[in-house]
């Protein structure tokens, strides 16, 4: 199979640490920094969390940050176990997936009265403040994705039990209305609109109808899915955000958007295909260099992020059947990752600058998306 020696040296490396490790934005947890009062302070908070961030040295040591697993790190592990179970039939991937589903399940937050996942980690966004535990869409949705899977590969209810009861939360305490029209949000404390948090929601509660036939989830899912499909600008890409704080175009969060249509259009028979065309033609043609070196800004190349190659592998490999060099695409962005941003003690780097490259190894940013990503390329 291929890469099955970097997956292993991978999934190696990952179980050593416990798949506990630092994160970009865990600057937060600093025993130093909560012991101050300047840690109640927006403004304080958010210039430590980026400085940690950005600082191709690593703070977390001298400034007392723990390691910690995070759930969508585990989530992400999980489905590539699970992918790796299905090519192989072998019960060591099963088996580890198991496990770690037991732990997703005692790890489930009830703060909103359903489940749902969250950072173990304080989180400064640019408009809100969640407190670790916070549970949000983005945590949930993989999280509920590696339970449903676990289900459709199975045939175990308990698994779809999870996933059923983590669409009930984002059904009530994700699903808003903004002014125009109704969408999900990232967190139950913020109504922001942000397109791939509403598509995952909208993705999300599509493949538990296809399970159970609520009609309810497919009435709520696309409600959310036209909101972003009038969002959609004409050259075919999507900001971030409505905001004015979040009109930006960036590569990963459109990749998530387009995958998440990918499977939409697999599900509804009535999916208008000229949305995704115009959103993978915008993809294709601004987010990467000739060479397809994955930009980070639709006009902007640096930093080169790891998640951004992680995601546009992904991508490339779901758009096959609409792409007939989506194979080259994903071949060519495998040997510039491995070329730059991987370590021969088998993590790879957080992002490479024009000057400088930041090796820390991130548990969920770096390696847990790359062991999925190879997973479906394996």
């Amino acid at each position: 199979m291929m890469n099955e020696k970097l997956l292993s040296d991978l999934l190696t490396q990952m179980k050593k640490e416990n798949y506990s490790g630092w994160d970009p934005y865990d600057g937060l947890e600093s025993r130093i920094f909560r012991a101050v009062f300047l840690n109640k302070l927006r403004i304080f908070r958010l210039a430590w969390e980026q400085a940690f961030k950005k600082s191709p040295i690593n703070l977390r040591k001298l400034f007392l940050v723990p390691k910690k697993r995070n759930p969508k790190a585990i989530a992400l592990v999980v489905l590539g176990l699970l992918n790796l179970y299905a090519k192989t039939k072998s019960e060591k991937y099963k088996k580890e997936a198991l496990e770690l589903l037991e732990w997703l399940k005692s790890q489930s937050s009830k703060d909103f009265g359903d489940i749902g996942w969250g950072y173990p980690f304080d989180w400064q966004s640019r408009l809100f403040f969640a407190p670790k535990g916070t549970p949000n869409m983005v945590c949930t949705y993989f999280v509920g994705f590696a339970f449903l899977r676990a289900y459709k590969l199975f045939g175990d209810k308990k698994y779809l039990s999870m996933a059923e009861k983590a669409g009930k939360f984002m059904v009530d305490n994700l699903y808003t209305y903004s002014g125009t029209g109704n969408h999900f949000s990232y967190t139950p404390l913020d109504k922001g609109i942000v397109h791939n948090v509403n598509v995952f929601g909208a993705e999300f509660l599509l493949m538990l109808w296809k399970e159970n036939q609520d009609t309810k989830l497919k009435k709520i899912a696309m409600e959310a899915l036209e909101f972003t499909f009038k969002k959609q600008n004409k050259d075919g890409s999507w900001y971030y955000g409505e905001e004015k704080e979040r009109k930006w175009i960036d590569n990963f969060h459109t990749g998530y958007i387009l995958c998440s249509l990918k499977n939409i259009s697999k599900i509804m028979k009535t999916f208008d295909q000229k949305i995704l065309e115009r959103g993978y033609n915008f993809y294709t043609e601004n987010l990467f260099t000739e060479n397809m070196v994955p930009k980070y800004f639709h006009n902007n190349l640096y930093p080169v992020d790891i998640h951004c190659c992680a995601q546009a592998i992904i991508t490339f490999l779901k758009f096959r059947d609409m792409d007939k060099s989506a194979g080259e695409k994903v071949d060519s962005i495998f040997d510039f990752t491995m070329k730059n941003l991987y370590s021969e003690n088998s993590h790879f780097y957080f992002q490479k600058h024009r000057i400088y490259t930041i090796k820390i190894p991130y548990m969920r940013w770096s390696d847990a998306w790359m062991f999925y990503a190879l997973s479906e390329l394996g």
